[in-house]
């Protein structure tokens, strides 16, 4: 339990040091383990954009016709992979979640996440205007969290209670 929320915590800072600090940088400025490690696991990529994230770098590119971010650490430990699926494969129980909780936002994208901690999460990004949300399932589509987390009282965030498959409590 310690490692997801550990790792909800990186989620969230990964998320605004992206829109704050993130470089684009060229493939030949990113340190040689990393390339090492991505190339092993991603030989067929095409399109590959790097990013360099304070500590951390990520690769966007295409691989298998599946737009995929993945996430490296400074000294090429993988972080997370996030794969893009088509919005029309969201899975019903998700899609009533939604409707039901959030029904003045619009789906507009679908991820599947592996993360680190090997734990897998569905990510939907939701719209209303100006206003992204993501909400995380695990594989059981189970609600497990949203981010931003919407603003407390005391302006507090709670971290979500989750089990080992990735579902809510």
């Amino acid at each position: 339990m310690k490692k997801i929320i550990c790792l909800f915590a990186l989620a969230s800072f990964v998320t605004s040091s992206y829109c704050q600090n993130a470089q684009k940088v060229d493939e030949k400025d990113v340190p040689p383990q990393i390339i090492q490690q991505f190339k092993k696991t991603f030989a067929d990529a095409k399109n590959t954009k790097w990013t360099k994230l304070e500590n951390k770098f990520e690769a966007v590119l295409l691989h298998e016709d599946m737009n995929t971010v993945v996430q490296y650490g400074s000294t090429g430990d993988w972080q997370n992979t996030k794969w893009e699926m088509p919005v029309k494969y969201l899975s019903p129980q998700i899609d009533e979640y939604i409707k039901k909780k959030y029904a003045d936002y619009k789906v507009k994208t679908l991820y599947l996440q592996d993360t680190q901690a090997n734990v897998r999460f569905y990510i939907v990004t939701v719209e209303k205007k100006k206003e992204k949300i993501e909400l995380y399932f695990g594989l059981d589509f189970a609600f497990v969290k949203q981010v931003p987390e919407p603003a407390k009282k005391d302006n507090t965030a709670t971290p979500p209670k989750t089990d080992n498959s990735g579902g809510a409590k």
